[in-house]
């Protein structure tokens, strides 16, 4: 399944990188746009997957889902972040390290 979310994040970089590119970059897709809608889908895969967590197909479509949809949400708060002020060496540490710790934590509670 985790295996799914990772391909659907790299499926997002790659028809970003290969169809939308710096054409739509800061016009259309703005970091606040890209970071709210991101967090709207999760947030529907995530009503999806506590309503049929039984249906295995049904879940390897949201997780691919969550990982196409949630692929923007990283490199974008470091986009927005650019935008207010330049990011240190620390302050990304502290990006990183909260991130993995969230992924770790989610995967904890999942049970996987």
């Amino acid at each position: 399944m985790i295996s799914m979310y990772y391909l659907g994040q790299l499926m997002y970089r790659l028809v970003f990188a290969l169809f939308i590119g710096n054409r739509y970059k800061d016009s259309v897709f703005s970091p606040k746009k890209t970071i709210l809608f991101g967090f709207i889908i999760m947030t529907i895969f995530s009503i999806i997957f506590i309503i049929s967590p039984k249906d295995v197909n049904i879940l390897y479509v949201v997780y691919t889902m969550s990982g196409m949809f949630g692929g923007g949400i990283f490199p974008d708060i470091y986009k927005w972040c650019e935008a207010m002020r330049p990011v240190s060496g620390i302050l990304s540490c502290f990006y990183i390290i909260g991130f993995s710790i969230g992924d770790a934590l989610t995967v904890l509670i999942i049970g996987e």
